[in-house]
């Protein structure tokens, strides 16, 4: 991955600033947090950049403040499908497919935290909590992946649709989606015009608002009712911060 010096912000004033806008490093303890933190560097990466992938020698572990990273498999004849996505609940990277067999796409531009995976994993096996941490995102990812493998097989487009836009937009806390529907088809597995009669539908309930790449959510309520079961399954409690800090209360407790 490159990124030009001007695209870099400078750098973080505390761990504070940085661990608060990624909801898995706000949950590690002040002590965990200060071993991470001077291996971690801040960049902000444009939307379409591939992070990882088979043919690049990229070996690192992203924490997204904003923005989101779909890690997506491709098939021989070039389609590809989404089986996973993370903003700021949860973090992405090499340290999380060993195999290599997936690629990581920057889908919407935003600032990522970044750390080598090497340098991560010697910090997990140093630091429980860390280590805590990885085995959270790991299970967040593969999570999502099944998940997701049942509700293309099982969920009409519609509903699966909705449930991608919930999802983003629950995840980035946002309202506003800048997404083509050629992109949002490649991801989901649908035809074009498959997605366009959606989106239509949506428009015509007053669900959402879209033209020129530009999707905004006008009514979450009714597009979280429209979307599949799958966003209760994937919500909030499973993310990996509500795993790790389960974990700390229970180890509070004893």
């Amino acid at each position: 991955m490159h990124t030009s010096t001007e695209d870099r912000p400078s750098q973080p004033r505390s761990a504070t600033s940085v661990s608060e806008r990624n909801a898995c490093l706000a949950a590690l303890s002040p002590a965990a947090f200060s071993l991470l933190k001077p291996h971690l560097s801040r960049t902000t990466v444009p939307g379409g950049t591939v992070l990882w992938a088979t043919e690049l020698n990229e070996s690192n572990t992203y924490f997204p403040m904003s923005g989101l990273i779909s890690v997506v498999y491709s098939m021989a004849n070039g389609d590809s499908v989404e089986v996973a996505n993370v903003s700021r609940e949860g973090a992405a990277g090499t340290i999380f497919d060993s195999g290599r067999s997936a690629r990581g796409v920057v889908q919407f531009a935003g600032s990522f935290i970044t750390i080598g995976s090497h340098q991560l994993l010697d910090l997990a096996q140093r630091n429980a909590e860390i280590g805590q941490l990885l085995s959270a995102c790991q299970g967040w990812l593969l999570a999502q992946s099944q998940q997701f493998a049942a509700c293309t097989a099982l969920h009409s487009a519609e509903k699966r649709l909705c449930r991608w836009l919930y999802q983003c937009i629950q995840k980035m806390e946002i309202d506003t989606l800048y997404a083509t529907q050629e992109q949002i088809a490649a991801l989901l597995g649908l035809r074009r015009t498959t997605v366009t009669l959606v989106a239509r539908s949506l428009l015509a309930e007053g669900v959402i608002e879209y033209g020129r790449g530009r999707i905004r959510v006008s009514d979450l309520a009714k597009l979280r009712h429209a979307a599949c079961e799958c966003c209760d399954s994937l919500g909030r409690e499973s993310w990996p911060a509500a795993r790790l800090i389960e974990q700390q209360s229970m180890i509070l407790d004893e």
